[in-house]
């Protein structure tokens, strides 16, 4: 979490602490920045009735739409992060609910991933200070809807004007306005006023030009200058279509140029890809393609029906002819291939390596492909980037190797003394009596509970009287559901298995190992595994394993045992090229 993006405000000396969020969707410089501070004046109110005495203030100062990213921006996402991850903090204010999340199926989950660290979110506008109480379900539920609702609405609206400005042209360029977004590689964006707003400002809307800034490239040893539409063309037209580059050499190519890419600092494989496949370069403009709704992308539905994309011809400036974009699509379809069938799920993914794995030279991640381990930061962006050689290994050489070392590295106390912990959860530590307690506990507040119910059901008490109650039968709700939880546990069948079968069984990893499918070798490999690091130059793999049998025997059992007293001993297992027989 980076300091820059919050700051705290220091209300009284109360232990409490709070996430204090605001944020907008759209308006001008002055309409945001007005909306911001009176947000921030509402949500401080609220804090000090609640006797809160610092306050994480988590400002998002860009308007961004609700709309497209479901609201769930970079920085709502550490605002979530640094709530969940202390527990000094007890609240998440906001606004009201359309500030926090318009999407229903997203605030639920994220008011409960809140819940389960012990925060409430509370809001200015439509307080609930219970949710889980019968009316507080039923406010939040519609107060959810609603918010979904009204984006929607407001959503439709944008929309229709938006499909009206993209149709209309400017008078003196011929070209179509845009609707936002950034312009495709080689282009610029353009502004032009058109009248003026109502509160006087100029009106300003945007088109697409050419982007006439000067780069210079080193070719064959000689300087070459182009702007960057004429870049744009180099890559379709001469790299593309004329050599029959692939994507991955025209990467390396670039990338070797020292060609500035469109967002990053270098060119990747699917930056050209999507070049290709682009037919805004032919100067055609297609808008209200994708579902930028966050669940209906979750769905699959990421491209809408035809009848209600808006394509406009001589929307911009052509870098390229429709001939040309025609054959580059067809240097892209697939010709008397083989049909292959599909390859397994990531869940069920053959290389069980991945998720400990990096490239000692960039930092990047191992992926597995065509049966070996390799860099994905070369894959993907090739040498330049990861600025090592190519190296593979062979995965199911290395996988076998890493059992074997998690095997060697055992010791007899540490296998023994995490028997006895094992033996010891076995042991119950409840009588009778502790029993029959928890069930005359339910029992009376049960009782307690149908009382207070038919309190409220024929009486109309004033309001703090009221709050009184609902206070009382919410701690009943708890304290029933807490005592029933324990009386599940202690009452749970217990089958005490012998020292031998553990004995055995944390000295079989391997067997057990090849006789798990695929998500429990995952989770047996978590066990042991806490680094691997691949170094391209040295041509070895270092695996840094933590050898614990009684968090094996967790993952393997599935059984919630007492980690107090677990030791780990670390290792360090080196394997060189001279004893894999085929590494490159």
């Amino acid at each position: 979490m980076n300091e820059n993006d919050y700051e705290i405000e220091f209300l009284s000396d109360s232990t409490i602490r709070a996430i204090g969020r605001a944020r907008v969707s759209e308006g001008s410089e002055d309409e945001i920045r007005n909306s911001l501070k009176t947000q921030v004046d509402n949500v401080r109110e609220l804090a000090i009735k609640l006797n809160v005495g610092n306050i994480y203030w988590f400002i998002e100062k860009q308007a961004v739409s609700a709309y497209k990213f479901g609201g769930d921006t970079e920085l709502f996402k550490k605002s979530r992060e640094m709530a969940c991850s202390n527990p000094d903090i007890k609240y998440f204010l906001q606004l009201d609910q359309t500030r926090f999340c318009r999407d229903r199926r997203s605030s639920i989950n994220f008011k409960h991933e809140l819940k389960k660290h012990g925060i409430e979110v509370r809001f200015v506008h439509g307080d609930i200070e219970n949710r889980d109480s019968t009316m507080g379900i039923l406010m939040d539920a519609l107060q959810e809807a609603k918010a979904q609702a009204d984006n929607v609405e407001h959503a439709e609206r944008v929309l229709s004007r938006c499909k009206t400005n993209v149709k209309d042209r400017d008078k003196d360029t011929g070209w179509c306005f845009k609707n936002g977004g950034l312009p495709l590689y080689g282009y610029k964006r353009g502004r032009i006023e058109y009248g003026k707003k109502r509160n006087g400002d100029p009106l300003l809307k945007t088109i697409w030009l050419e982007n006439d800034e000067l780069v210079t490239c080193v070719i064959d040893g000689n300087p070459v200058t182009k702007t960057i539409a004429g870049w744009a063309r180099y890559i379709l037209i001469d790299l593309r279509l004329q050599k029959g580059m692939s994507f991955d050499r025209i990467r390396d190519h670039l990338n070797e140029l020292k060609l500035p890419a469109p967002r990053k600092t270098y060119w990747l494989d699917s930056s050209i890809c999507e070049i290709t496949k682009n037919v805004g370069f032919t100067g055609t403009g297609v808008y209200n393609k994708h579902n930028w709704s966050s669940y209906r992308r979750q769905m699959g539905l990421k491209i809408k029906p035809d009848k209600e994309i808006v394509i406009v011809e001589s929307a911009h400036p052509a870098l390229i002819t429709k001939s040309e974009y025609e054959m580059l699509q067809n240097m892209a379809k697939p010709s008397n291939k083989i049909t292959r069938p599909q390859g397994r799920q990531k869940s069920e993914s053959a290389y069980l390596l991945t998720p400990y794995s990096i490239c000692t030279s960039c930092g990047g991640k191992i992926i597995g492909k065509t049966k070996r381990y390799r860099c994905g930061t070369y894959d993907r962006k090739g040498a330049k980037v990861c600025g090592a050689p190519l190296y593979t290994i062979p995965y199911t050489w290395i996988e076998a190797e890493v059992l074997k070392g998690i095997g060697l590295t055992y010791d007899e106390s540490i296998i023994e003394k995490s028997i006895n912990e094992v033996l010891k959860s076995y042991i119950p530590n409840v009588s009778k009596n502790d029993c029959d307690l928890l069930r005359k506990r339910i029992e009376l507040d049960t009782d307690a509970k149908a009382n207070l119910l038919r309190t409220l059901e024929t009486t109309n008490p004033p309001q703090n009287a009221l709050q009184a109650l609902l206070s009382r039968l919410e701690e009943l709700e708890k304290s029933i559901s807490s005592c029933q939880e324990e009386l599940t546990r202690i009452r749970r069948p217990v089958v005490i298995p012998s020292k031998n079968s553990l004995t055995n069984r944390f000295k079989s990893i391997v067997s057990l190992f090849e006789e798990s499918n695929y998500e429990e070798k995952r989770a047996i490999l978590q066990t042991f595994i806490k680094r691997i690091e691949f170094d391209p130059f040295n041509k070895c793999v270092t695996i840094e394993a933590y050898c614990d049998p009684l968090s094996a025997w967790k993952h393997i059992d599935n059984r919630d045992l007492s980690s107090d007293s677990k030791e780990s001993v670390a290792s360090r297992l080196s394997y060189f090229q001279e004893d894999c027989g085929g590494w490159i």
